[in-house]
């Protein structure tokens, strides 16, 4: 059976166009795959805590912030009064 234009089986195949399209194929759909894991890692980790992946509970919340607060204070950018009230703030 000729077909396209009396060419045999076609110049796709007859230069192994098939094998190029073929693994061309595969690899867009394992760039398609690859892309949704990174969009559910990233969605996932955008929700909570990024170094652990988990949602920080209140205690976990205000023991960070006190953390900070004590960091602020030891470096001088806020006042013992400021800090004082700060403190007490977190502690409600």
């Amino acid at each position: 059976m000729m077909a396209y234009g009396g060419r045999g089986v076609g110049l796709m195949m007859a230069a192994g166009g098939g094998i190029v399209m073929l693994v061309t194929s595969l690899l867009f759909i394992a760039l398609c795959i690859l892309a949704i894991i990174a969009l559910v890692k990233y969605l996932r980790n955008d929700t909570g805590n990024k170094s652990t992946g988990k949602l920080l509970n209140n205690s976990e919340s205000t023991d960070n912030a006190l953390n900070i607060l004590n960091e602020r204070f030891a470096k001088g950018e806020i006042t013992t009064e400021q800090y004082s009230a700060m403190k007490e703030e977190l502690k409600k």
